[in-house]
């Protein structure tokens, strides 16, 4: 599967709480990327520096099974709501996907519904599109919700795309989780282990190996 990753490049929209719609999705981008390499996705990820009609440049470049545009949305200051656009069937099953795993998380209304034509990113890319409209930026209560949750968002999110593409998600395992099972399952004083981790530098990589090879058979 080939993502083409674009995050908001609005850095004009103004959250309540400080900062912008563009760092926003781009930090919370910045911790779905960790999560989308361990889970085997390849992808591009636009630039702050684009903008919507380059982003859609760059994507119609390449051949991608989904543009996924990360932003936030405005209106009035009031509304606390969700929405997830799409243009397209595949689009929409995404969408339903992509809803289904936020309201395990998010605390108000997720909507899905299909963008009126004006949305580039959604009529003119030749890969199935959705805008994930996370919350709303200029809600002070919405705003600080997105600044309280953007390590469960992104996790949020790429669980979402993992079962898009019918993926089994995974988290990455550091060393110290890796000694856990081993201590747990085989019996090693993980404790010692920890402390000799600089013995060899391929050591800690080794134990993470047999690891996760042990959890995979539970």
């Amino acid at each position: 599967m080939k993502l083409y990753f674009s995050p908001s490049t609005q850095e004009k929209n103004s959250c309540r709480v400080g900062d912008s719609e563009e760092q926003h999705m781009n930090s919370i981008a910045n911790l779905m990327e960790p999560l989308l390499k361990h889970n085997g996705f390849d992808y591009v990820r636009n630039t702050p520096d684009m903008t919507h009609i380059s982003s859609k440049d760059a994507s119609n470049q390449g051949t991608y099974d989904l543009h996924y545009a990360l932003h936030s949305n405005a209106f009035s200051g009031k509304e606390t709501y969700c929405v997830i656009y799409y243009a397209s069937l595949k689009g929409k099953r995404y969408a339903e996907i992509l809803a289904k795993h936020y309201r395990k998380i998010y605390p108000w209304t997720v909507k899905v519904e299909k963008a009126a034509r004006k949305y580039t990113e959604l009529y003119k890319t030749k890969a199935p599109s959705v805008i994930d409209e996370i919350s709303f930026h200029d809600n002070p209560v919405t705003a600080q919700w997105i600044h309280d949750n953007m390590e469960r968002i992104a996790k949020n999110k790429v669980q979402a795309l993992c079962e898009c593409f019918g993926i089994e998600y995974s988290e990455p395992m550091d060393y110290s989780q890796a000694l856990v099972i081993l201590a747990v399952k085989v019996g090693i004083d993980g404790s010692y282990w920890f402390q000799r981790c600089d013995i060899d530098p391929y050591f800690s990589e080794l134990m993470i190996k047999i690891a996760k090879y042990i959890k995979k058979g539970e």
